[in-house]
């Protein structure tokens, strides 16, 4: 009689050499990703100083403005010795100011939320949903007047915390 083979592996070993196999693909894929990877990673790095480098340093080296004559340096800078800017240059500086960046404004709203919603106060956030829960939907036949209670309280907590912060800070006028 002929011996019947099964179509899929029904022994321990033949299924482990399976799976080794299938483990040694996948050994072999992730090495070659990280050696690809790591020779990328070189040819960059040879490529950087050839072309232009970020380094402040390398900018620095290239002034050579204290070599050059002072007319030169006019010239390179499109100024006179004796006239100056421009007076359209003059009245745009007065205009304008000095050439600074200006602080970003302020976002007070930001802010208040923050000091309402941030820090502490969201841990009380949860305290206080989780008491109007137990309050209401969880304690339905006979509801605890004492969570409503703790609820109210946690909520003059937060209202007191986040006044503080603010006032810490300095976002409140002191009076």
């Amino acid at each position: 009689m002929a011996e019947m083979v099964p179509r899929h592996p029904s022994t321990k070993s033949e299924s482990t050499s399976n799976v080794d196999s299938h483990a040694k693909d996948f050994d072999v894929q992730i090495r070659y990703r990280t050696l690809s990877i790591h020779v990328d990673s070189i040819q960059e790095a040879k490529q950087k100083p050839m072309g232009g480098s970020s380094d402040p340093a390398a900018a620095i080296r290239l002034i050579d403005v204290h070599t050059l004559s002072p007319d030169e340096v006019f010239t390179r800078f499109s100024t006179s010795s004796t006239v100056g800017l421009e007076t359209a240059a003059v009245q745009r500086r007065a205009n304008a100011g000095k050439n600074i960046i200006s602080p970003p404004p302020t976002q007070y709203w930001k802010k208040a939320l923050n000091y309402v919603f941030g820090g502490f106060n969201f841990l009380m956030w949860i305290a206080f949903i989780v008491t109007i829960l137990s309050y209401q939907p969880l304690g339905r036949p006979n509801p605890a007047v004492f969570n409503l209670g703790v609820a109210i309280l946690l909520l003059l907590v937060i209202i007191v915390s986040a006044t503080f912060y603010a006032l810490a800070i300095g976002m409140l006028p002191a009076s």
